[in-house]
């Protein structure tokens, strides 16, 4: 699966990122500043895996907002790739732009409990739809 060039398409892991970093920010009698929910303590928050998608095949878990219940399901947030910690959106996306279709890669993820496990996933090419 050459792209244009000779070169190997982009590869794809089939997930969508919540864009907007949550800030959580309270301050107790004495000042200090605490962040409360599990949310704001982490960028890359998966919101979306995609059906058949390299990443649901490694079992990375989407956050889930409920509405109806006034609760958050939270999955899984993207903190490593290949090794490479990626702290915000932009380090994600800068980190997976250079892998290809094909390509074996060791993911790490965290919960919101703080629980780390690392998954390993081989990128495809994104279907047409």
């Amino acid at each position: 699966q050459q792209a244009q060039g000779g070169r190997k398409a982009q590869g794809w892991l089939g997930v969508s990122i919540l864009r907007q970093p949550v800030v959580d920010v309270e301050k107790d009698d004495s000042n200090t500043t605490s962040i409360s929910i599990p949310l704001a303590k982490l960028q890359n928050w998966v919101v979306n895996v995609e059906r058949n998608s390299p990443a649901s095949d490694a079992g990375i878990r989407p956050l889930l907002i409920m509405p109806d219940a006034g609760g958050v399901v939270y999955g899984d947030a993207i903190v490593a790739v290949g090794g490479n910690e990626v702290k915000t959106l932009q380090d994600l996306q800068t980190e997976l732009s250079t892998r290809v279709v094909g390509e074996q890669l060791a993911l790490t993820v965290e919960d919101a409990s703080g629980d780390r496990r690392v998954v390993y996933v081989t990128l495809s090419k994104k279907p047409s739809n």
